[in-house]
């Protein structure tokens, strides 16, 4: 199914966008939750950290593939298999204490995620116009920001409230609410490949797509960064309310992220991706050197406006530099890079911190980000020379 259409919001987009959010809102409502959840079983903390990481090294290994299902399976069939999985594996947890049983649906939680994840925003490519791709992209993105900013505080106050049963079986009937809302999206949409897809390097990673993934990365490796270690570092310095910075962040990349779509489809990619780099490295370094809450949010601002430009634009990019028959390698080779990034930064940020200090971590950023500005400008001069040979 392609979009022939200059038209973006439509019954049909707006339902997967709706899927979306309710996917990341599933997984938002038991992120800070699942640690208490597992301890108040009887489960020993050390063997629960096992079990919480086991989700992101499930997704880590399974996104390759992913992108094979994505583009040689039926997409609305797969996500709707994928909300299956998902809701298995969150109501699953209410079920035992049993460790090797919350190893498996820990697994399976994390299998559905990820193909639900890499598939949704594929399928989502197909019903957007060739022309407004960046713009699509960024309001795609928004159910994560919303998800981010306020499902984890609507767990907490359902698991004061109710018990922290009730928020695990509130997250299992919102990710079957996903098979819901794909039930209403007819499979015809849908076009198969008839030839089968070989399971070989080249078609698990899109490697037209790795620059981007690359510079991407590295703002998930800055986000992964920020997320673990800013509460200690604002505490080492005396700073309360520190959590304001999240919210703050979620509003400033609601605000920029389909700003920076309209902008990217109307007067290119440059035009988001370098502001967008140049501001999330000096956030870094703002956040470095500041020593109140007030500069501290000034820092979030300007990095939740930089990286809400370019993260979704380069997103957006792949998709567009692959076509979109092969959009769900583009997307599962993007997201990898965000999943290496966001999880090596804890444990280099962790030795980072010993050795010297909460400071060093995000300079630290700041040159990463500097480094990935560099690469970037290489990269499309390359690309524009190419081009300006192949017209000749």
């Amino acid at each position: 199914m392609s979009n022939t259409s200059s038209k973006l919001f439509h019954g049909k987009f707006i339902r997967i966008m709706a899927a979306n959010t309710l996917s990341a809102f599933s997984f938002y409502m038991i992120s800070t939750l699942l640690s208490t959840f597992l301890t108040e079983r009887g489960i020993r903390l050390s063997i629960a950290g096992i079990i919480i990481g086991l989700f992101s090294i499930t997704a880590l290994l399974i996104r390759p593939i992913c992108g094979i299902l994505s583009d040689s399976c039926n997409k609305i069939l797969l996500i709707r298999i994928a909300a299956i999985i998902m809701t298995a594996g969150l109501f699953g947890y209410t079920l035992t204490s049993s460790v090797p049983l919350l190893i498996f649906f820990r697994i399976i939680h994390g299998v559905g995620f990820a193909v639900c994840s890499t598939a949704m925003v594929a399928l989502a490519a197909d019903y957007i116009p060739d022309s407004r791709m960046g713009e699509g992209i960024g309001y795609m993105g928004l159910g994560q920001v919303i998800s981010s900013a306020i499902a984890p505080g609507i767990g907490i106050a359902i698991a004061d409230h109710v018990g922290i049963l009730a928020t695990f079986f509130a997250a299992g009937i919102m990710s079957a609410c996903v098979f819901v809302f794909m039930f209403l999206l007819p499979l015809k949409d849908c076009t198969v490949k008839k030839e089968k897809s070989k399971i070989t390097f080249s078609n698990m990673i899109s490697a037209e797509v790795l620059p981007f993934t690359i510079i991407a990365g590295i703002f998930s490796f800055m986000n992964g960064m920020i997320a673990t270690y800013l509460v200690q570092f604002a505490a080492a310095i005396n700073i309360s309310k520190v959590s304001l910075y999240f919210t703050v962040c979620a509003v400033f990349l609601f605000i920029a992220r389909p700003i920076a779509g309209k902008l990217m489809d109307k007067k290119g990619l440059d035009i988001v991706v370098i502001p967008g780099i140049v501001l999330a490295c000096i956030s870094a370094v703002l956040l470095g050197k500041a020593g109140t809450l007030s500069l501290i949010l000034m820092s979030g601002v300007i990095r939740s406006l930089g990286q809400g430009a370019a993260q979704p634009s380069l997103q957006a990019a792949c998709i567009n530099k692959v076509g979109k028959a092969k959009s769900g390698i583009a997307v599962s080779t993007f997201l990898l890079g965000g999943d290496i990034g966001q999880g090596i930064s804890p444990m280099i940020g962790g030795y980072l911190a010993e050795r010297y200090n909460y400071e060093f971590l995000f300079y630290f950023c700041a040159v990463l980000m500097f480094g990935a500005f560099l690469y970037y400008l290489t990269v499309r001069n390359r690309e524009k020379g190419e081009k300006a040979i192949a017209i000749e």
